[in-house]
């Protein structure tokens, strides 16, 4: 299958881009049809409603995503002064979107982003509901896009290497380099890229997470951690 060895895979295949059978749409556009919801015009406001009745599955439970019960294909806010809320959120590489739809107000709340790495969807979406219920809000700080740096053969080649965290010996990262590039893999998690911002320290571009190296020797570093979620993860060099 061309592009598929190891090193010459220089085609992302990428199949979620636009929606089935090339759907794509605006705000506007997702506006409109929110509209045209709210007034009944594409469905009675009867056939609505039964897709904001959660359902049960096979096993008896209700089809939920974390913590907020499934409709049909919205998930269902639990009751607040807000009145009725049904929203949904979806996320490719790069993309992220939230539509919450304020039934009882005739609110809704679209965003759709191509910069997903630079400010939390969420945070953006919390600001504007705060907005909406006259609240104090605040307004989320965009984070700069990361720059990398290249790095010689020499100063990968100390990276490189098996590290165990000491307080999960379970969970080892791989780290290796072929062709220049940087991979890190997690225990049974992908390998992903990641990217150096300088000798001692790489960074993820799919997760907010970076690894620090530290104590070198013989030309390799013995130990690393690992930074995600404001906590910090050590681990040593397997021998």
């Amino acid at each position: 299958m061309a592009d598929s060895l190891r090193g010459y895979d220089y085609v992302r295949y990428f199949d979620g881009i636009a929606g089935p059978y090339g759907i794509s749409s605006t705000t506007e556009d997702l506006f409109k049809w929110d509209q045209a919801l709210h007034l009944n015009k594409l469905v009675t406001k009867e056939t609505q409603d039964e897709g904001y009745i959660t359902g049960k599955l096979t096993n008896g439970k209700a089809p939920a995503m974390g913590s907020l019960e499934y409709g049909f294909g919205w998930l269902i806010m639990p009751p607040s002064e807000r009145g009725k809320v049904y929203m949904h959120t979806g996320g490719y590489p790069g993309y992220a979107t939230i539509i919450s739809r304020y039934v009882d107000r005739n609110n809704s709340v679209i965003i759709l982003t191509n910069k997903w790495n630079t400010f939390n969807i969420y945070d953006l979406f919390r600001s504007i509901d705060d907005i909406l219920e006259g609240k104090p809000f605040q307004i989320p700080v965009t984070e700069p896009f990361k720059k990398s740096i290249l790095l010689d053969n020499a100063q990968t080649a100390a990276l490189e290497g098996s590290y165990q965290f000491k307080d999960v010996p379970g969970l080892i990262v791989k780290v290796r380099v072929e062709q220049g590039k940087i991979y890190a893999q997690l225990t049974n998690q992908p390998e992903f890229e990641v990217y150096a911002d300088s000798p001692t320290s790489l960074f993820y571009t799919v997760v907010e997470a970076k690894y620090g190296f530290t104590g070198m020797e013989g030309g390799k570093y013995n130990g690393l951690t690992l930074f995600q979620n404001g906590k910090e993860l050590n681990a040593l060099r397997l021998k």
